[in-house]
């Protein structure tokens, strides 16, 4: 007679294969954004644009003064 396995062993199988799709999903996220990157450079570098210009810091936005205006 077998015996039945036990729940916490179905429940580690469910945790496992949501992992395993989420680690597939980011892998091929990841991918794309690494083409993505190449492809910026390359079109960045054959325009002239440095890495320094590319690293600048965004600007600061004032929100609070666009919500005092109305």
């Amino acid at each position: 007679m077998p015996s039945k396995r036990p729940e916490s062993l179905a429940i580690a199988e469910q945790k496992i294969r949501k992992l395993e799709s989420e680690v597939a999903r980011l892998t091929s996220e990841n991918e794309r954004f690494t083409e993505q990157f190449i492809r910026w450079q390359y079109n960045a570098q054959k325009r002239g644009i440095s890495r320094a210009v590319l690293d600048d810091q965004l600007p600061v936005i004032d929100r609070d003064s666009a919500e005092k205006k109305t």
